[in-house]
């Protein structure tokens, strides 16, 4: 390979996630599809979908490995270490994605490797907003994780990333109170995170030196952007008043959170820098917005 394949070759990541991937969804079109409610329990019982799970994870961290290697070992230019840094940084952000499968399981297991997939991007605090947050006031003003009507994606993302951060330690902070616990407990969902991202780092910095730091932590930054990106379409928008106020809630079942791009290619990708919204109809109302089991409201549903 001559040195221009090459330098393309740490640039494959952008190329698949931002060129291949949405080319792919326009040519394949919108599958709005979801199975019917007799074919739940049949499919929440087959491995294959699993395991496709479980496997990103080796992938992500030897990714990660490999990477700080490259650029700390390896003759990259300046061109390529970029390159290289945004590909890992797409790959990280499909984790966040897998880490959003995972964490809607039941099984302690498959929660513990959700934590572990987001502990790369340091986005642990995702665990808590989006299951306990996000999943009770979708489509509302209060979310930090819905698009607003009109909304472009590049507004968006600033609100999504910090919003979505106070949101979670305050749940996180009202769920110990309850409990009699302070907000510094060892039980806190959201520290103990971010303790498991600081051990992740430290433990690259004594591998790869700590001349490696600035590159998983530019990658962190691409990849809160890929995944909210890959987010941004199938998030309904919140209209500009509160739901309260307006005797409304959210989209219905139908429209809130559904996919509107092809499942087969939509892990990190979207059309447009402009985030893509429904309009909540009038007087609608959605058990989504109320329930205090969102994963039983949005049986059925992608996100």
């Amino acid at each position: 390979m001559n040195a221009t394949g090459l330098r393309l070759f740490w640039w494959t990541g952008v190329l698949v996630l931002y060129v291949l991937f949405p080319l792919v969804d326009h040519l394949i079109g919108k599958d709005s599809a979801n199975p019917p409610d007799s074919a739940i329990a049949h499919l929440e019982q087959d491995r294959y979908y699993r395991w496709c799970t479980y496997l990103y994870l080796p992938l992500q961290y030897a990714g990660l490995v490999l990477g700080c290697w490259l650029i700390t070992r390896g003759d990259l230019g300046l061109v390529d270490r970029i390159g290289l840094t945004f590909t890992l940084g797409g790959v990280a952000g499909i984790a966040i994605n897998t880490a959003h499968e995972l964490g809607h399981k039941t099984e302690s297991l498959e929660r513990r490797l959700s934590r572990i997939a987001l502990a790369q991007t340091w986005y642990g605090h995702f665990y808590v907003e989006h299951n306990h947050g996000h999943h009770i006031r979708v489509a509302t003003p209060e979310d930090p994780a819905s698009a607003r009507l009109g909304e472009s994606f590049w507004r968006f993302l600033p609100r999504t990333v910090f919003g979505s951060l106070v949101s979670a330690w305050r749940l996180e902070k009202r769920r110990l109170e309850r409990r009699g616990r302070s907000v510094w407990s060892p039980r806190n969902t959201i520290l103990g995170s971010w303790a498991l991202s600081f051990a992740l780092f430290a433990a690259l910095a004594l591998a790869f030196g700590p001349g490696v730091l600035p590159y998983p932590r530019s990658r962190r930054s691409s990849a809160s952007a890929c995944s909210k990106s890959s987010t941004t379409p199938s998030t309904t928008a919140s209209s500009g008043s509160s739901p309260r106020a307006a005797g409304t809630s959210a989209a219905p079942r139908a429209t809130a959170g559904t996919a509107t791009t092809s499942p087969r290619t939509s892990s990190c990708t979207t059309s447009s820098g402009t985030a893509t919204t429904t309009r909540t109809p009038p007087g609608a109302t959605s058990r989504c917005a109320t329930s205090t089991r969102p994963p039983r409201c949005r049986r059925g549903t992608r996100e």
